[in-house]
């Protein structure tokens, strides 16, 4: 799996051995808290887990942080950015979302909703990750955090399996394309916990076991390559199978 133990509380592994969707599985299935810090290169972003939730990330990117996140979404226009940033040098000790209520542009339920979006992306962001190394402490989560995200790692697999690079990689991981593909009857009931959206729900009655992964992407409602992230996604959660035929 390229994973390496390194203490009886802390494990590193290579993204490339080892996907984020896989990493965030094998937390789930232990149901153990701690923070899960991905690296590559210089930028450095982590996610903190708890009771097989997603309760909190960060990122040390410049473009991750909420003034630029907020900018870049048409939330605030730059005047106020520049406003809000010059009164964060002043006031360091407080945060730029209290500052964007304290100046009126955003209500404490607006701030709320926009940090959760913020930890979201940040979230999504490392799926895209094709090298890195990722390195898991176990440990206390965010508690002190305000604002958290409680997101259900299985949606979250889901969610971010939409952002991964090089989807052929993933007709291997799902054993080529000649398996035959099955989903679990367990999946019909949680469509909506896990977040698939109404195209990809349409992608279910194929998955019957009769037609092989080939056949699945030809006939796909949705482009073969978000299909392809998908199926891996839901693979990975074991909500379907892979079935090969004797030769």
């Amino acid at each position: 799996m390229g994973e390496t133990r390194e203490s009886p509380f802390q494990y590193i592994g290579s993204l490339t051995d080892m996907p984020v969707p896989v990493v965030l599985k094998k937390i789930y299935d232990y149901r153990v808290p701690g923070v899960l810090t991905f690296q590559r290169e210089a930028a450095i972003k982590k996610i903190y887990v708890k009771d097989g939730r997603i309760i909190f990330a960060s990122s040390n990117q410049k473009d991750d942080r909420l003034g630029e996140f907020l900018l870049r979404r048409g939330v605030i226009d730059e005047a106020t950015f520049q406003e809000a940033s010059r009164r964060l040098r002043m006031n360091p000790d407080k945060r730029l979302g209290r500052i964007l209520v304290e100046m009126g542009v955003l209500t404490p339920h607006q701030l709320f909703q926009a940090v959760q979006d913020q930890i979201l992306a940040i979230v999504s962001s490392v799926f895209a990750w094709a090298e890195g190394v990722v390195h898991f402490v176990v440990g206390p989560s965010k508690d002190e955090e305000l604002i958290q995200l409680h997101l259900p790692i299985p949606r979250a697999i889901v969610m971010g399996a939409r952002w991964l690079p090089n989807p052929q990689r993933y007709i291997e991981a799902l054993g080529g394309p000649d398996g035959y593909v099955e989903m679990v009857p367990q999946l019909r009931l949680e469509v909506h916990v896990l977040g698939l959206l109404p195209d990809e729900r349409r992608l279910l009655p194929l998955l019957d076991g009769t037609r092989t992964l080939r056949t699945i992407l030809e006939q796909s409602p949705i482009e073969p390559d978000m299909a392809v992230r998908l199926l891996y996604g839901l693979h990975v959660l074991e909500r379907i199978r892979i079935i090969h035929l004797a030769e």
